[in-house]
């Protein structure tokens, strides 16, 4: 299934830029004035809202792919940083895995 709440949300942007403009003109003068000037200039107002939804709905899409790929990235990250842990702390130490220190001295050390 594919996500569409970048699409929702570009086309929620674009929605409110309309808003926006028909709102901030018939505060000025009136309803009918935004309308004349919204038929006169319909298509650059048009192309206006349409590229800024475009560019809200295209930003989300990367912003939701990247999060999603840094979330699987971190669970990588975090396993292999602890394999190569527990990988310097056997090195370091001069045991094999799964043998602790008092288990070293136990087979080494044996007396009598």
């Amino acid at each position: 299934m594919r996500n569409n709440k970048p699409i929702i949300i570009g086309t929620g942007g674009a929605t409110v830029l309309f808003t926006i403009y028909f709102g901030i003109l018939t505060l000025v003068n009136s309803f009918t004035y935004a309308l004349e000037q919204f038929l006169d200039l319909w298509f650059w107002i048009s192309l206006l809202a349409i590229g800024f939804g475009f560019q809200l709905g295209l930003y989300f899409y990367i912003r939701f792919g990247v999060r999603k790929k840094l979330a699987g990235a971190t669970v990588e990250i975090a396993v292999s940083k602890h394999s190569r842990m527990e990988v310097i702390n056997h090195d370091r130490e001069g045991y094999g895995p799964g043998l602790s220190h008092g288990d070293r001295q136990r087979h080494c050390c044996r007396t009598g």
